[in-house]
């Protein structure tokens, strides 16, 4: 599983020695890829990627907090 953290303030994820804050491209930021087949990311990191911080404090049910705690103890 691809785990989600800040750097710089930027919320991203490892992939080969490169942070990658869009997952849409690949690491060398020239071509498409499909995130979560590329990367293997799931809907809730590519929803977290995509709405920040205020969709990890949308939730109600505690799913993605264990996301948001992961991401700011780094």
């Amino acid at each position: 599983m691809v785990k989600l953290e800040k750097s710089n303030g930027e919320l991203g994820f490892t992939s080969y020695h490169t942070f990658i804050t869009d997952p849409t491209l690949s690491e060398c930021g020239k071509f498409e890829v499909d995130p979560i087949k590329h990367y293997g990311l799931t809907q809730e990191q590519l929803m977290i990627l995509a709405f920040g911080e205020e969709f990890m404090a949308s939730d109600d049910k505690g799913t993605l907090k264990e996301y948001s705690n992961e991401i700011n103890q780094e």
